[in-house]
C-alpha cells in the first residue's frame, strides 16, 4: 500500500476533537465559559455537556489510535479502531438530546456529525484496502485522500470555532487554564497517534 501522502497528512493532523477537554472546566472567579457562552445553561444541560464531553475525549483517543494504525499501514489494527468510534458517535448525539439550551445543542449536534465524518473518511480509505478484488486506482485513492483532508480540516476548524468561543466568555484566569488543558490535549493526541 503506497500512502506517503496519507502519512504527510496524518502527521499534521493534530487538533483532533481535543478542544472538548476544556468542556469540563470548571470557573475559577466567575462563571464557567461554556455557561457564559451560550447564554446560561441548567444543571441538567452542564450534566449532559460533561457526558458529551466524556464520549468525544473517547473519540480522540479513537481517532488517533486510528491515526497510528494506518500510519503503520495496519488495516486490521485502523478497522478495529473504527468500528470502536461507532457507539462513542452515537452515546454523543444521544446525551446532546438531554440540552435545553438549542444554541448548545446545535453547536453540539454539528460537532459530533464533523467527527463522524472524520471517521467516515478513514472507513472509506480502509475499505478500500480491505477489498482484495479492488484494482488499485490512483484517481480514487487521491479522491478518498481528498476527503480525509477535508473533513479534518473541518474537525479543525470546529476545534479552533468553539475554542475561541469559550475564550471570547472567559475570565483571564480561565483563558489561561483553558489553554493550558488545549495544549496539553494536543500533546495527548499527539503522544497517542505515535508522535504524529
Amino acid at each position: 500500500m503506497t500512502v506517503t501522502r496519507l502519512l504527510a497528512m496524518l502527521a499534521a493532523m493534530r487538533v483532533l476533537v481535543a478542544v472538548f477537554c476544556t468542556l469540563l472546566l470548571v470557573g475559577c472567579g466567575g462563571s464557567n465559559p461554556v455557561e457564559k457562552s451560550f447564554g446560561g445553561l441548567t444543571e441538567g444541560d452542564m450534566q449532559a455537556v460533561q457526558s458529551v464531553s466524556t464520549s468525544l475525549q473517547s473519540l480522540s483517543t479513537d481517532i488517533a489510535t486510528i491515526q497510528a494504525e494506518l500510519t503503520a499501514e495496519n488495516i486490521t489494527g485502523a478497522r478495529s479502531a473504527i468500528d470502536a468510534t461507532a457507539p462513542k458517535l452515537d452515546q454523543a448525539d444521544d446525551k446532546t438530546l438531554d440540552l435545553d439550551n438549542s444554541d448548545l445543542r446545535t453547536t453540539l449536534q454539528d460537532y459530533v456529525t464533523t467527527t463522524r465524518e472524520l471517521v467516515g473518511s478513514f472507513d472509506r480509505w480502509v475499505a478500500y484496502f480491505e477489498d482484495d478484488s479492488t484494482l488499485r486506482d490512483e484517481a480514487l485513492e487521491n479522491d478518498l485522500l481528498g476527503d480525509i483532508d477535508a473533513a479534518a480540516t473541518d474537525m479543525r476548524k470546529a476545534d479552533q470555532a468553539f475554542l475561541n468561543r469559550l475564550l471570547d466568555n472567559a475570565s483571564p484566569e480561565q483563558r489561561k487554564e483553558i489553554r493550558a488543558r488545549y495544549r496539553d490535549a494536543l500533546e495527548r493526541l499527539t503522544d497517542s497517534a505515535g508522535g504524529s
